[in-house]
C-alpha cells in the first residue's frame, strides 16, 4: 500500500472509530476459508480440467452474446 493509499485509508477509518480489525477478520473468517478452499482447488486442478473449464467459458460467452442485440454484446465486438 502506498503512503497516499494509507493516508486515505486512515482518513476513512476516522469515519468509523468503532471499527476493529480483528473483529472484522473474525466476521470474514468463513468467507476467507471458502476463498482458501477455492484457491487450493485451483492450484490442484489438472490441465485437462482447466482446459475443459476454459472451453466451457468460451462457449458460454458465445451463447450469451448470440442472445444479445447488436451493440449490446458483452464479450465480442459484433
Amino acid at each position: 500500500m502506498t503512503s497516499t493509499q494509507t493516508a486515505r485509508f486512515k482518513t476513512q477509518l476516522q469515519n468509523y472509530p468503532e471499527w476493529d480489525r480483528q473483529q472484522q477478520i473474525k466476521r470474514n473468517s468463513r468467507a476467507l476459508e471458502k476463498l482458501e478452499k477455492l484457491r487450493q482447488e485451483r492450484i490442484n486442478m489438472s490441465d485437462e480440467e482447466a482446459k475443459a473449464r476454459e472451453d466451457f467459458f468460451e462457449e458460454f460467452k458465445q451463447i450469451l452474446d448470440n442472445n444479445r442485440p447488436v451493440g449490446a454484446k458483452l464479450y465480442s465486438e459484433k
